[in-house]
């Protein structure tokens, strides 16, 4: 059970992490980087195993 809930708080802050990529300027994500449409793909996949996590408790 522990497992679980330690998975979803990782996968709970790479959501946050992704969230924050995608409100920061143009300059910031080019210095990390990254692009807006990498950011919104790592956010959707976040949200996705996130979701799946979530069933597994079921």
């Amino acid at each position: 059970m522990e497992d679980h809930s330690e998975h979803s708080l990782a996968l709970t802050q790479g959501v946050l992490f992704y969230e924050r990529l995608l409100v920061a300027k143009e300059e910031e994500l080019q210095a990390g980087n990254f692009s807006r449409e990498e950011a919104a793909d790592g956010l959707r996949a976040m949200k996705q195993r996130l979701q799946a996590n979530d069933l597994t408790k079921l």
